[in-house]
């Protein structure tokens, strides 16, 4: 299997000499390296760097140390020198960053695509994801965000949950920085967010609001009543007489997009995570986050065309955003 997957990686960095551009082959190309580093370095920068970044940030104490030192941004400009030496630029933006086990519901794939196509299609919240729950991290800046990032690498949780830590670019939800551990219960997510404040107390992590949420934000915006709400009131939430047959249509019409869950978990750092603090850097940089300068010297002037215009469009409401999380935490 190694053999085959080197030999494919190799495939895709030939492709990469001959069209260096090509996003699609890009992001294909550091998915398969994000949990598989080649058995010895292909003659491509990308699997050279993983490589490299493999042999020197892969201890299982990397992301403690750094939290506890307080050297988020000295670190970070390391592991991206790895990048930068091999000439890897960021032509991609990637805004969301995982870690943990395939997310699952009573012991079955969430299938989440699958799920989230019918509730665009039909406006329907679909039956399994009533259980669904998830903490949610709201920093206040960059360096939170990437403090509570870490924090999550380290978060020892009972089901080894997935977790994911992303800057937002959908326009009708709010907050530009989260994270969020998957659950498969109200009483989980509880368990869950209590032992992230725990950690991110141990480490002196204060600029984030943690909290709970019902499903998808999208489910809460349209149907209020599904939202997480302190009192449980959410528990108490009708599904119209209707839906079931929606759904259950909808399901037979496009079974092929249930599609197996990505593989998160891995030692250390990849390719791929870097390119995703250098997008969240960018990120910060665009909405006027001046906590990205710790990170990076100067701006960047390269930054993924696409991500920069729709992020500049969406810079004061994000700023704004900030300022009032900054408030009501202080």
């Amino acid at each position: 299997m190694n053999a085959a997957q080197d030999a494919y990686i190799s495939k895709l960095e030939a492709r990469l000499r001959a069209v260096p551009d090509d996003h699609e082959v890009i992001r294909h190309l550091v998915a398969l390296l994000n949990t598989h580093t080649p058995d010895r370095p292909r003659p491509g920068t990308y699997g050279y760097s993983q490589e490299k970044l493999s042999r020197q940030f892969q201890d299982p104490e990397w992301a403690e140390r750094v939290l506890r030192s307080g050297t988020e941004s000295k670190q970070y400009r390391k592991w991206n020198a790895v990048l930068e030496e091999t000439g890897i630029q960021s032509r991609i933006a990637i805004t969301q960053l995982f870690a943990g086990a395939v997310h699952t519901i009573g012991g079955s794939a969430t299938f989440c695509e699958f799920r989230m196509a019918l509730f665009e299609k039909e406006a329907v919240i679909p039956r399994f994801c009533q259980d669904c729950f998830k903490v949610q991290a709201v920093p206040a800046n960059l360096l939170a965000h990437v403090q509570t990032y870490l924090a999550l690498r380290i978060l020892k949780l009972p089901r080894d949950n997935t977790r994911k830590s992303m800057v937002e670019i959908r326009t009708d939800v709010a907050a530009p920085y989260k994270s969020y551990i998957f659950c498969e219960s109200e009483a989980e997510a509880i368990l869950c967010r209590d032992r992230l404040q725990q950690v991110l107390q141990q480490f002196g992590v204060t600029a984030v609001e943690t909290r709970i949420t019902h499903g998808c934000s999208e489910y809460g915006n349209k149907f209020p009543a599904f939202k997480y709400s302190n009192d449980g009131s959410h528990r108490s939430f009708t599904r119209p007489a209707d839906w079931d047959a929606k759904e259950a249509e909808f399901g037979k019409a496009n079974e092929k997009l249930k599609l197996p869950g990505a593989v998160f978990n891995k030692n250390g750092l990849s390719v791929r995570d870097i390119i995703g603090l250098s997008t969240w850097i960018d990120y910060a940089e665009l909405i006027g986050d001046d906590t990205y300068k710790s990170f990076r010297d100067r701006p960047n002037s390269k930054k993924p065309a696409a991500f920069a215009e729709e992020i500049v469009r969406q810079s004061v409401m994000r700023k704004q955003q900030l300022e009032e999380l900054k408030a009501k935490l202080a």
